[in-house]
């Protein structure tokens, strides 16, 4: 959610008229750079993706630079017919982040926070952001209609909805989020006379690329502007937006024309997308979170507006073997099952003051300056847990997906449904133990991530492991599945760096389906939350003990990294380091 003001116009003008004759000369060998990977980028695009995953992809194959990054990101918003044409997705996307990243990167070099841009690429993306092509600081369209809590300016609504039912959405999101939730409403800037909030209803296939589903803008003045504190909450924030949300026209071009999925594919993206207007509203002070945190958590809420939507399904698996602070943006909306587990756990899902209140909670610690991992972790200790164990059961949870009540609390209300989603796709051990006085070594991410190694499903047997490294901190489970139920035997303690936790004794009960060891990495790491910690997991005989003293039961407070780190971003080059809470496209086909 870390935005800057937007930039003073003396410099718009000033970037508008820089180098033009190089912005000819110069943007045609950036586009020609890019052709050496068109075979690639074809390829990608037959598997159905989104132009911000082919653009992505082409980054981090170092096909493209930086540079031409957050150009094409650019044109994929308000040029299209200037992007390559390796780089046209066929799926739908959120435009959020590709459109603040832009204002962003512009106003880092404004202020002379990086050197990224050549004057022809800053001059272009000046005349592409200012003035033409943002919607939202003006009426672009010729209609206007006023619900209760929006201003919604609107031109001609496709695919066979109606622009009653773009309203009904909206308030129907707000009604849950704010009004029942009591989720901070977006603050609004002082141009916004009206006193609701702006929506747009566009036709986003007449510049940038029509399969945008929308976005939420901070930079698009006078409608949006930085107000530092949100009058509409008991705090003092520091770093709160009004914005402005930007939707298509023509959602069911997304379903296939049929305007039934359409309606829903509507309502799913307003309430995942108006939590980013309240994550904007109260803000994030610098140094800002990652995107998981924001996105996933957006992608949860989906199912507090939409109980049976399941539209976030889509997004499954989480990449379990990336820290909580380095998530790929490529994969960044698949951890909102995690945010669900903490909603279900600590109160229920879509129950006011129920478990949405966890949520509430870590906004309110964010927009307060606290870090990602040690916000959520207030918000659970105020429930009687916190982050390390809460993390730990989640890993459980989620490998197993049981339907509540069975397992519980290792389970998810809609587990059953999820488990057949996803059944062409089932989560994969990293590794096996298949017999006794077998063993099998790995590497675990630091910074909260996730192993599961099988082992025996019958007899009785100890289970080792064995932290081989010099950091980490390994907690472990023994995880049998019975098939109606669990059986969960923890491993005494925590393997720290070269210690070892042993399990002395484990029988299988019998029936078992599969036993698995799920180990969850909570050691943190400042500089390098990539590099990985060596492990070993032995099966041994029954009653075996470690030649290593275990460590003690681990602490109820992650221990705060060293020197303040624990946040990383995928694109550092990009704009230094001020970054947003914010929205960046998904790989979805609704």
């Amino acid at each position: 959610m870390r935005m800057l003001p937007p930039l003073p116009r003396r410099f718009v003008a000033a970037l508008a008229t820089l180098a033009l004759l190089a912005v000819l000369v110069a943007l045609p060998v950036l586009a020609q750079s890019a052709g050496a990977s068109s075979a690639t980028a074809s390829s990608a695009g037959s598997r159905s993706l989104s132009t911000q995953d082919l653009i992505e992809q082409a980054y981090s194959r170092r096909e493209i630079t930086a540079e031409q990054r957050v150009l094409y990101l650019a044109y994929a918003v308000y040029d299209f017919k200037k992007l390559p044409m390796q780089y046209h997705g066929t799926a739908g996307w959120y435009g959020t982040t590709a459109v603040t990243e832009v204002n962003r990167t512009l106003q880092n070099q404004g202020m002379g926070k990086v050197t990224l841009l050549s004057s022809a690429v800053a001059s272009e993306l000046a005349r592409l952001t200012h003035p033409q092509g943002t919607l939202c600081n003006k009426n672009d369209e010729p209609n206007n209609t006023d619900t209760a809590n929006f201003r919604v300016n609107y031109g001609t609504v496709k695919g066979g909805l109606t622009i009653e039912q773009y309203t009904a959405g909206l308030e129907k999101t707000f009604n849950v989020e704010v009004t029942q939730y009591g989720w901070p409403k977006p603050p609004f800037s002082a141009a916004n006379t009206f006193g609701k909030y702006p929506v747009q209803v566009a036709d986003l296939a007449a510049t940038g690329d029509g399969n945008l589903y929308g976005y939420v803008t901070t930079n698009n003045p006078p409608i949006t502007a930085f107000v530092g504190d949100n009058p509409n909450t008991p705090a003092t924030e520091t770093d709160a937006f009004a914005t402005c949300m930007v939707l298509n026209d023509n959602i069911p071009s997304f379903t296939g024309g049929d305007a039934t999925q359409g309606l829903k594919a509507l309502d799913n993206t307003v309430a995942h997308e108006f939590v980013h207007s309240i994550q904007f509203g109260v803000g994030d002070p610098d140094p800002a979170e990652a995107t998981m945190w924001s996105e996933s958590s957006a992608a949860y809420a989906e199912d507090e507006v939409e109980p049976n939507g399941h539209d976030n399904y889509q997004y499954l698996w989480p990449n379990f073997q990336q820290s909580l602070v380095t998530y790929p943006d490529a994969s960044k909306y698949s951890n909102w099952p995690m945010f669900r587990y903490g909603a279900e756990r600590f109160g229920g899902l879509n129950t006011p003051g129920g478990g949405e209140t966890v949520y509430k909670d870590f906004l309110a610690n964010v927009a307060a300056g606290q870090r990602a991992i040690t916000a959520y972790d207030n918000a659970l200790k105020t429930r009687g847990s916190n982050f390390n164990d809460f993390f730990h059961n989640f890993a459980i949870a989620i490998r197993f997906m049981k339907k509540c009540p069975t397992a519980n609390p290792y389970c998810f209300s809609d587990g059953d449904l999820i488990a057949a989603r996803m059944q062409s796709t089932p989560i994969q051990n990293d590794g096996e133990v298949a017999s006794v006085g077998a063993s099998y070594t790995g590497s675990i991410t630091d910074t909260y991530t996730i192993n599961y190694v099988g082992l025996p499903t019958s007899g009785a047997y100890s289970v080792e492991v064995a932290n081989t490294a010099a950091k980490g901190a390994l907690r472990a489970s023994v995880v049998a599945d019975t098939g109606d139920g669990l059986q969960v035997d923890a491993v005494p303690g925590v393997a720290g760096a070269g210690q070892t936790a042993t399990l002395a004794s484990f029988t299988a009960p019998a029936g078992a389906q599969r036993v698995i060891l799920v180990i969850t990495n909570q050691g943190k790491t400042s500089d390098d939350a990539a590099s990985p910690t060596s492990y070993r997991v032995t099966v041994g005989t029954a009653g075996e003990v470690p030649t290593a003293t275990p460590t003690a039961t681990p602490s109820v407070t992650p221990t705060p990294c060293p020197g303040g780190g624990c946040t990383y971003f995928a694109y550092l080059p990009l704009v230094g380091t001020n970054y947003n809470f914010h929205d960046l496209p998904p790989s979805l086909t609704r």
